[in-house]
């Protein structure tokens, strides 16, 4: 297993990455609420429970994370970079190496936010499963 992570930091570097590990399974979240207030905590927290809750119903991975945004997304009215796009990006080489899928995704948010200035940091991860060794 590699994984490969790229992030662009506005001012300081201040992202929180989690791992859940057992025996069979790795869950890499990434969250951060520094300097963004209790909203933002509560949210955060709120979306860790959902995807907890869900990761125990044994359901596929596709499934869950699909359940799991949906639910996500609803709490969240603001229009982000969002799933469809993530999608477009993931498709546009399907056979990239995960260092190039990090820079279509870097390509595509470029080109989402134009010329509008950073306002918080922006943190990917990428995890090559190269099967059981």
């Amino acid at each position: 297993m590699a994984l490969y992570e790229r992030w662009k930091v506005l001012r300081i570097c201040a992202h929180n990455g989690i791992g859940v590990i057992d025996e069979d399974h790795l869950c890499l979240v990434i969250a951060d609420v520094s300097g963004k207030g209790v909203p933002a905590a509560l949210y955060m927290m709120n979306s860790k429970v959902v995807l907890q809750s869900f990761a125990k119903t044994g359901l596929s991975v596709e499934t869950l994370l699909e359940k799991v945004n949906d639910i996500i997304c609803d709490n969240n009215p603001l229009e982000m970079f969002g799933i469809d796009r993530v999608l477009i990006a993931l498709n546009e080489d399907t056979q990239a190496a995960p260092e190039q899928l990090l820079n279509n995704m870097q390509n595509a948010v470029d080109g989402f936010v134009k010329d509008a200035e950073q306002f918080d940091d922006l943190t990917m991860l990428c995890l090559e499963y190269k099967g059981q060794q």
